[in-house]
């Protein structure tokens, strides 16, 4: 998935701690050989290679519940989450190693072969057919989070029951052993240090803090608008606390698209969700976010 795992766990001996991160290591390992559109010979890639061929290809039931749960958040956030963007994610790979815009030509052709109207699912044989030619699925989005859960399930059945598993900013976390989880969540252009305390449960943050480019004086994120075909330009960053992480991961990456007043708006109708947007200087939280965080100034 081109991004850092990271454990953090409790154990009795270092004996139990080095075996239980091991497994819980290629068990990410697992899932990236599955859904990374990076290796042409994953499971997703290969999915992706049997676009524009009308037969419905049958994938295995952890790829079935990822791309399911990918279909349902599309749906929730009104397109502005889409697994089905690989054609421009492709092209956004290439213009951030270019330092310039895709041709429009090319985003054109690009979204020929795009939207979930397109990746036409099949419970009854667990299988999916993806119509156009040249479709292509990118789970950059909610892989990670999926993993981090994943991880998490797999220290727990090696008898851990502390940790946290850190994929580059998708945390799952099970209950701290002494007090708290004490999360970082600020970025380079804050003035305040801000943290949130958890007990379990999962977060993730997403925006263009790191990830983008900057072409003709505007800055483009590394995630892609559905509306648009480009990278998105609102200059948002998004924290969401969630029950899971993929539930997190995903939703972080829909509302950053959305913008602040609609992802706020689907963050407040969604259980056991919280959010903290921060959008052209201003900060906006959900509701039962600020019992969560603490500020402290520089």
């Amino acid at each position: 998935m081109g991004v850092d795992f990271r454990i953090d766990l409790f154990a009795a001996d270092s004996k139990k701690a080095q075996s239980a991160a091991n497994a819980a290591f290629a068990r990410v390992a697992e899932i990236d050989a599955a859904m990374s559109d990076y290796k042409v010979d994953s499971e997703l890639s290969q999915l992706s290679k049997s676009s524009g061929s009308s037969k419905p290809i049958q994938v295995s039931q952890e790829l079935w519940t990822v791309l399911n749960k990918a279909k349902n958040i599309h749906r929730l956030s009104s397109g502005a989450f889409d697994v089905s963007f690989g054609a421009h994610a492709l092209l956004w790979r290439r213009a951030r190693f270019a330092q310039s815009l895709p041709p429009s030509r090319s985003l054109a052709r690009a979204r020929e072969k795009s939207g979930m109207g397109h990746l036409l699912f099949h419970p009854a044989t667990r299988s999916l057919t993806l119509k156009p030619k040249g479709m292509r699925l990118d789970l950059g989005g909610i892989a990670k989070g999926y993993a981090a859960d994943q991880a998490l399930a797999t220290l727990q059945s090696q008898g851990i029951n502390h940790a946290l598993v850190d994929g580059s900013g998708d945390m799952a976390m099970t209950k701290h052993p002494y007090s708290q989880w004490k999360i970082f969540i600020s970025d380079k252009e804050d003035q305040t240090d801000k943290f949130i305390h958890m007990q379990r449960g999962a977060v993730a943050t997403s925006g263009d803090s790191y990830q983008f480019i900057e072409i003709n004086n505007n800055r483009y994120s590394h995630i892609i608008d559905p509306r648009t075909g480009i990278g998105v330009t609102n200059r948002c960053r998004v924290t969401i606390i969630a029950a899971d992480a993929m539930t997190a991961d995903s939703l972080a990456s829909a509302v950053t698209v959305m913008g602040p007043n609609q992802g706020l708006q689907l963050i407040e109708s969604l259980p056991d969700v919280e959010a903290l947007i921060v959008a052209s200087g201003k900060t906006y939280q959900s509701t039962n976010f600020p019992r969560l965080i603490q500020t402290h100034q520089n």
